[in-house]
């Protein structure tokens, strides 16, 4: 495969608004920006602090991706250590704002299981048996589970992910749960999952008498998994006004998800890419196969940039303002598991099947966000589901699935291909003085965890299954290598969140926590500001014949007052 040419040309004016805490009207809330009342200033840059982007890559990978989350948890358990070593006072990732603790919401009792969740990197369940609803119900929180209170959605700017991968970053960025929560709501994804496959891999053919293949799992478990982890761990506010969107506030943590667009033709849907000649499944031209899901606005580059080249520029456009549910089946709809979705007369599938390892299309995104300013991306971390062997899935009955065969053998080599490629642009980078830290954090072939199938579900409540996972991935991350490599990814992680939470508006980035004029009869009431001190000044500048400006109490009321969290 021909390796993309790497566009390292310095964009001549940056563009403000496409910073990950840019207002909604274009204008810029940071603290060097102008004033309400001041002429604004074109190209103006952002602080330093914030024109550095972190990303988070996810590989798909079954259950497996059980392994991706255990090694991020070691590496946020160095950067608590390092958090604390330099400032005792840090309780969490808000600091110096107060902890949030992540919502868990009560569901309608029914009939339940016992279960046994892991919730630290040390080793061993709890020593308490929680109980889980047979529809998949989370056990309730209680005082003794210790849970880290720093958040990779406060660390990193772009989370994405494919498959299980793209779960994975739902949870971590749209729905902002630490490391353990989404480690147990993992594990019972699991089960809801692969643990109840159906019992024919057949079903009547509306065509014939001749039986037709069908997938081993029912999507509507999936769907129903992933709606019970919205209604849970989903604010209440944005729950009374849907039923959880994949839109997120633009300066949150940006989530991409990546899958595989199907078109029909002749009555069938197949993979393939683009113009596929007989020898292989067809595709439409005019709907190219890969596709990302966005809870972020992305309009595009220029014109004169050439989209061909960067893979990672991608059906730019408004953010998906879909349920969260869809997104999740559209990115692990893989054949032979899960039928594909119909979302906007469109069917989507599994986006390992397009790329199993979507770090390079994650650069790009988060490149082309920033005006293909190759300064933009200082640091990149995939995390894997540990080298697999080439045959993940079995024979099928059917022609028609060789095609799938094919995607399926290129998934093994496909994740190491776009290392490699990574590693490239990181040194092209390196000739033209634009620093790139790339890290790739996966279990190696020769620890045994390939050798498991992406539905294995062994043991009671898998945990056969997630015991070898947890084993062969706690080896792998205690080795002298890894730490060092943890260390140094804690390091920039933690060096950047101290340098922007003194900013004015890290409570905006940390929380998406907004104001809005409350003052009646004020025409910009709907207007959303990035802090309580640019509507204390609007009050100040715009009010001041309506309020007593000289009552700092009166002042702070109406502040409070027009706090509109997301």
């Amino acid at each position: 495969m021909a390796v993309p040419s790497v566009d390292t040309r310095p964009s001549p004016e940056r563009d403000v608004s496409a910073s990950p805490v840019a207002l909604n009207d274009g204008s810029s809330p940071f603290h060097t920006g102008p004033r309400e009342g001041q002429v604004k200033r074109q190209g103006t840059l952002p602080p330093k602090q914030w024109r550095s982007q972190h990303l988070l890559s996810f590989d798909g990978g079954g259950i497996r991706g059980y392994s991706s989350l255990l090694i991020l948890k070691e590496l946020m358990t160095v950067v608590e250590r390092i958090e604390k070593a330099e400032d005792a006072s840090v309780e969490s990732s808000y600091d110096p704002l107060p902890y949030i603790s992540p919502p868990n919401n009560r569901l309608s009792k029914k009939p339940s299981r016992k279960i046994t969740t892991f919730v630290n990197g040390s080793g061993g369940p709890r020593k308490d048996t929680a109980t889980a609803n047979g529809n998949g119900t989370a056990p309730q929180p209680t005082p003794q589970q210790a849970r880290s209170k720093f958040l990779p959605c406060h660390y990193f700017d772009f989370v994405g992910g494919t498959s299980t991968g793209g779960l994975i970053c739902i949870m971590l960025g749209r729905l902002r749960l630490g490391v353990d929560e989404c480690l147990e709501e993992y594990e019972q994804l699991g089960g809801r999952i692969f643990g109840n496959p159906r019992w024919a891999s057949v079903k009547p053919s509306r065509r014939g008498p001749i039986p037709a293949p069908r997938d081993k799992y029912d999507g509507r478990n999936l769907q129903g998994a992933v709606e019970e982890v919205v209604a849970r761990r989903l604010p209440k506010s944005q729950l009374r006004v849907g039923a959880g969107n994949f839109t997120s506030a633009r300066e949150l943590c940006r989530t991409a998800i990546f899958a595989y667009q199907w078109t029909r033709l002749s009555g069938s849907f197949e993979y393939g890419p683009p113009g596929c000649d007989a020898e292989g499944p067809m595709v439409d031209p005019e709907n190219p196969g890969a596709y990302i899901f966005r809870s972020y606005d992305h309009w595009g580059p220029s014109e004169r940039d050439n989209r061909s080249q960067n893979p990672g520029v991608c059906n730019p456009g408004a953010s998906h303002s879909i349920p969260i549910w869809q997104v999740a089946r559209a990115a692990t709809a893989a054949p032979f598991y899960f039928d594909p979705i119909e979302i906007q007369n469109r069917k989507f599938g599994d986006g390992g099947f397009g790329t199993n390892n979507p770090v390079r299309e994650l650069y790009f995104e988060a490149r082309y966000m920033h005006g293909n300013d190759p300064r933009a991306v200082t640091l990149v971390v995939s995390i894997g589901t540990g080298q697999a062997k080439k045959d993940e899935l079995s024979g099928g009955l059917f022609a028609k699935y060789i095609g799938y065969f094919k995607a399926v053998r290129q998934l093994a080599t496909d994740s190491e291909r776009e290392h490699r490629v990574m590693h490239i642009i990181r040194d092209s980078l390196s000739e033209m003085h634009c620093n790139l830290e790339y890290f790739r954090l996966n279990v190696p072939r020769a620890d045994g965890l390939g050798d498991m199938k992406l539905d294995e579900w062994k043991g009671k409540e898998g945990r056969r299954t997630l015991d070898k996972i947890r084993c062969v991935t706690l080896n792998y991350c205690r080795k002298t290598d890894m730490q060092q490599e943890l260390e140094k990814i804690a390091r920039l992680l933690v060096d950047q969140r101290r340098a922007r939470c003194h900013d004015d508006i890290w409570g905006l980035y940390a929380t998406g926590m907004r104001y809005r004029c409350t003052v009646t009869h004020c025409w910009n009431c709907q207007k959303l500001r990035p802090s309580g001190d640019t509507l204390r000044e609007h009050l100040i500048q715009t009010h001041s014949e309506n309020i007593n400006i000289s009552d700092e109490a009166e002042l702070d009321r109406l502040v409070e007052q027009g706090r509109c969290a997301f």
